[in-house]
């Protein structure tokens, strides 16, 4: 071959997998190749968060559009701009951008957003208010305040979720429904909250009423959502959020929504707006709800539905990320306040080191044994550890070649009136501070990483 000719066949192939590459990153993943996904709903528009976002390695993240919240400022946030900040970040693997889906809520009204019109209180006990609209049927039965399960099968109910009649836009907004909102912005998908409203004792008397069957109402308002969005998106992704027994009778179900998402299959957290609150995680739900949600995602699996699993876990996400991978299911451990992104990401996730307390010490002391590693620090840095403990602190350990979370972060307890604080699991880990000397031992039933990282999460 000569020369010139072998040129030009290597430039081809340079500039060929150059456009292939920017393609790629110009595209999501696959909503079934998805590794790694996050979701926040709070405090989106504080400072720094949308860095902190697309900073972040998930392939795919669910936030809340913000600008349809207009109890405050929010509705002046430039949702379009964050989302478009996203879209031009990398995934996991760098080679796609991240796939950015919006969450909204079908099931319910609530009483901060755009389209409410009417006075915002019911008093417990009282009658619904005059002025309120028929489709609005009770109070949540969760007990998240300003939320309301509703008749959603009700035509006006439709025109603010999807079709916009009869709320044309205006200076203070540039979209028509909820739906047309996402869709202005940008975002690659819904992720449907309160699907569950089907299974509502006070929505299903209401279907009752009016001679209807609530499962078969909601495919078909999803249905009609999907019809919708992809008339501008041919791609437009519809996640669903729990409500997994919906499939119960309706096959139709899986040709219906692109994935399933399902929250708290093994760990629940209470209804809380705040990140540290304790009952926002780890409570361990009894067999039988456990099973349940595994026999009606079992069905998703086998109708080959991608499932989202999103456990509020802290202390146990080790378990939480171990029980999903075993079923298959993507997880996500976090806290029930999804005030921001997780501190105990999955395994093989990237971590920021910027957003933790590295350790550090100038005597370390490590033996390996067989099965059974020892770490051992003397005179730990930064100082306060200890007070880190007693604000429910955790610890844990990084890959510090690859920074992914080789050990989850694990809260110590303290012992003997607080002159030891101490974490414990049999055949697993033993991981012991003492205060009084400042020393750190850590103690593995399996090989540490020759780089490691020891680090402190609050």
């Amino acid at each position: 071959m000569k020369k010139s000719k072998l040129i030009t066949g290597v430039v081809f192939l340079f500039v060929y997998f150059m456009i292939c590459r920017s393609y790629a990153f110009n595209s999501p993943k696959a909503i079934s190749n998805i590794h790694f996904w996050g979701y926040q709903i709070q405090s989106i528009n504080v400072q720094g968060v949308s860095n902190t976002l697309a900073k972040s390695s998930y392939d795919m993240l669910v936030i809340e559009p913000t600008r349809t919240d207009w109890s405050s400022n929010d509705k002046n946030f430039d949702t379009h701009a964050l989302v478009e900040t996203l879209k031009n970040s990398k995934s996991s693997d760098a080679a796609y951008r991240k796939l950015v889906i919006a969450y909204i809520d079908i099931g319910e009204a609530e009483d901060w957003r755009w389209y409410w019109t009417w006075s915002e209180e019911w008093p417990k006990g009282a009658p619904k208010p005059a002025d309120w609209p028929d489709y609005i049927v009770a109070r949540d039965p969760d007990g998240w305040g300003g939320n309301y399960p509703v008749a959603f099968w009700d035509s006006d109910w439709k025109d603010i979720v999807i079709y916009g009649n009869n709320h044309p836009t205006n200076s203070e907004r540039n979209y028509t429904s909820i739906i047309d909102e996402v869709i202005k912005d940008g975002f690659d998908g819904i992720y449907l909250d309160w699907v569950e409203a089907f299974e509502d004792s006070d929505v299903i008397a209401a279907a009752s009423s009016a001679g209807k069957d609530s499962a078969v109402e909601m495919i078909k308002f999803i249905n009609e959502m999907r019809a919708y969005a992809t008339n501008f998106n041919p791609d437009f992704l519809i996640i669903q959020q729990n409500a997994a027994s919906l499939c119960s009778g309706h096959p139709e179900l899986f040709s219906t929504i692109d994935a399933i998402a399902q929250e708290g299959i093994w760990f629940e957290g209470k209804a809380t707006d705040n990140w540290n609150d304790r009952k926002g995680y780890d409570i361990i739900n009894p067999s039988d709800t456990i099973n349940y949600y595994l026999n009606y995602l079992s069905q998703y699996k086998t109708a080959s539905v991608p499932v989202f699993d999103c456990e509020y876990a802290l202390f146990n996400a080790w378990d939480g990320y171990s029980n999903s991978y075993s079923k298959g299911y993507i997880p996500y451990c976090t806290r029930r306040s999804l005030g921001q992104l997780t501190t105990t990401p999955p395994p093989g996730y990237s971590v920021d080191t910027n957003n933790v307390i590295v350790l550090k010490s100038d005597f370390i002391k490590y033996k390996d044994r067989k099965k059974v590693d020892v770490l051992k620090f003397k005179d730990v840095t930064p100082d306060g550890l200890e007070q880190k403990f007693q604000n429910n602190g955790a610890i844990g350990i990084l890959d510090g070649d690859t920074l992914e979370v080789f050990y989850w972060p694990q809260k110590l307890e303290s012992k003997r009136g607080g002159k030891v604080w101490k974490y414990k699991k049999k055949k697993d880990a033993v991981i012991k501070y003492i205060p009084k000397n400042n020393k750190l031992i850590i103690k593995l039933w399996k090989q540490m990483p020759t780089n490691r990282i020891i680090y402190v999460i609050d």
